[in-house]
C-alpha cells in the first residue's frame, strides 16, 4: 500500500469532522497507511506526588523505599548518585530524581523515569513507548470483498481466518467497533451525498452508488470476520491451502507466520501494554487506540483519499496517544534492561506484509 505521510500538504483544504465521538473503550488493529515522525507518538507521564495530609505517616517508609529503588536503578545502569544527607524529605527525593532523570536521558533518551508504586511500594521506574515507522495501521476489509467477487475461494476463506484473528485475539476493530472511524466514514458520506457540494452529475452519482455498496458490504463481511468457526479453522485451511503464483505463495507465508504469533501469544492482544495511567493530559483530544489502528474499508479508491486527508488533519492536532508502553520497576534488583515489544514489533511488521499482499491482489486485478 503507498505510504501516505501525515506531513503532506493535502490537495484541497479539508474540513474538521462534525459530530465525530472520542472513543476511550473501542480497542483493536491493521496494516499500514503512512510514516510518521518519532514525536508523533510521544508520551508524558507524571511522577508520584508526595502530599503533606496523605503521606505524612509514611514518609519514612517512602524515603527509604525510593532510596532503595535508586540504588537498583544506580546499579543496573551505572550511575553515580550520591544523595545530599542536608536535604529533608521530600527535598532529597525530589533533587534525586531530578538528578537522575538528566543522567537517564544521556545514557538512553528513548527511556522517561518515573516515581510510582508497584506491589504497593514507592519506586522508580523507567517507560519506554513503541515507536514505529509508520503511524496508521489499518487493514482493508474490501480485500475479502475483491477476493469473493474474483471466486478466489481458497485465498478469501484463509484471508478471512487471518481476520478473524486479528480481530478475536488482537483486537483489531472492525468499523462497527470503532466509533472514530465511523464517524469519518459517516462524515465522508454525508459530504457526498449532499445535493449542494458542486459535484458534476456523474460524479455524484458514482459517489453514491459507491457509498451504498460500500455500507452494505461493511456488514456482510463484518459478520463474516466476527464468525469464531473461521479461527477455529485457521490451522485447517493453512494446511489445505494450494498457492497458485507468486501472491498466493507470500499470501501463505504471511498467513503461516500469523498463525505462529497466535500459537506463541495464544491470549495476547494489542491493548495488553498500553498503560494509560502515566499519561499527562494536554490541552486537545489524545489519540486513542482505535484512531491509528483498525480495520478500514479500502487502500485504493475515492473513499480511501478522503479518509486518510480527514484522519490526517485530525490526528495532527493530537498531542498525545496510547501507545503501548514497556515498564521496569525498581522495586527489587535488576540483572538487565527489560524494554522490548516482541509480540507488537512482530504483529506491526506482520499487518503490514499482509497489507502490501492484499494490495498486489488488488493491483494484479487491475493491470496484469
Amino acid at each position: 500500500m503507498p505510504a501516505v505521510s501525515t506531513d503532506r500538504a493535502v490537495r484541497r483544504k479539508v474540513k474538521q469532522i462534525a459530530g465525530l465521538r472520542r472513543s476511550k473503550k473501542s480497542k483493536i488493529a491493521c496494516g499500514t497507511c503512512g510514516p510518521v515522525a518519532p514525536d508523533f507518538l510521544r508520551q508524558q507521564f507524571l511522577p508520584i506526588t508526595f502530599n503533606k495530609t496523605s503521606n505524612a505517616q509514611n514518609w519514612e517508609k517512602i524515603e527509604k523505599m525510593f532510596f532503595a529503588s535508586v540504588k537498583h536503578l544506580c546499579t543496573l545502569h551505572k550511575i553515580n548518585f550520591i544523595n545530599d544527607p542536608d536535604l529533608s524529605f521530600p527535598m532529597n527525593i525530589a533533587v534525586a530524581y531530578r538528578f537522575l532523570k538528566k543522567e537517564l536521558g544521556t545514557i538512553d533518551s528513548s527511556l522517561y523515569l518515573l516515581i510510582t508504586e508497584n506491589r504497593n511500594k514507592t519506586t522508580l521506574a523507567t517507560i519506554k513507548s513503541l515507536h514505529k515507522d509508520y503511524d496508521l495501521f489499518y487493514v482493508p476489509l474490501n480485500a475479502l470483498d475483491e477476493l469473493h467477487r474474483d471466486k478466489n475461494k481458497g485465498c478469501f476463506d484463509l484471508v478471512l481466518s487471518v481476520f478473524g484473528y486479528l480481530n478475536q485475539h488482537v483486537r483489531l476493530p472492525l468499523l462497527c467497533e470503532n466509533d472514530y472511524l465511523s464517524g469519518c466514514y459517516e462524515a465522508i458520506t454525508e459530504w457526498a451525498t449532499n445535493a449542494d457540494n458542486e459535484l458534476e452529475e456523474a460524479e455524484y452519482n458514482r459517489y453514491r452508488t459507491d457509498l451504498k455498496a460500500m455500507h452494505k458490504k461493511i456488514s456482510i463481511l463484518e459478520k463474516a470476520v466476527l464468525n469464531s468457526s473461521h479461527l477455529a479453522a485457521f490451522k485447517k485451511r493453512l494446511n489445505a491451502f494450494k498457492p497458485f503464483g507468486n501472491t498466493e505463495r507470500r499470501l501463505k507465508v504471511v498467513a503461516r507466520k500469523f498463525y505462529s504469533l497466535y500459537q506463541e501469544f495464544p491470549n495476547r492482544s494489542f491493548h495488553k501494554n498500553i498503560h494509560c495511567e502515566h499519561l499527562e493530559e494536554e490541552e486537545g483530544e489524545r489519540g486513542y487506540p482505535d484512531h491509528y489502528f483498525s480495520f478500514f474499508w479500502d487502500d485504493h479508491c475515492w473513499i480511501h483519499d478522503h479518509l486518510v486527508e480527514y484522519v490526517n488533519c485530525d490526528l495532527q492536532e493530537r498531542l498525545e496517544f496510547e501507545v503501548p508502553v514497556s515498564v521496569q520497576y525498581f522495586d527489587r534488583k535488576q540483572t538487565s534492561v527489560t524494554h522490548a515489544f516482541p509480540f507488537e514489533n512482530k504483529l506491526l511488521t506482520l499487518m503490514d506484509e499482509l497489507c502490501a499482499v492484499l494490495y498486489r491482489f488488488n493491483y494484479e486485478k487491475h493491470h496484469d
